[in-house]
């Protein structure tokens, strides 16, 4: 299963202080599931945009580039 996780280009990242307390951060401001905190996190390390369709990371588009999905 990790090959083909591999195959796809999909890299795990571990996790470190910094990453964990902004996570943290955008979980005591609600609304968000632990690991999309850590998503949130992560592209915000990066200066990466998060692509996503949940409406849930809304209120951290002045934050973070939110790279919107339409819904079907």
């Amino acid at each position: 299963m990790v090959k083909e996780i591999r195959e796809l280009g999909i890299e795990a990242v571990a996790v470190d202080w910094a990453l964990a307390r902004q996570a943290a951060r955008y979980k005591a401001r609600g609304g968000l599931a632990y690991a999309d905190c850590f998503a949130a996190a992560l592209a915000s390390a990066w200066n990466a945009p998060l692509v996503t369709s949940d409406p849930d990371f809304k209120f951290l588009e002045k934050e973070i580039e939110v790279r919107w999905l339409r819904r079907r």
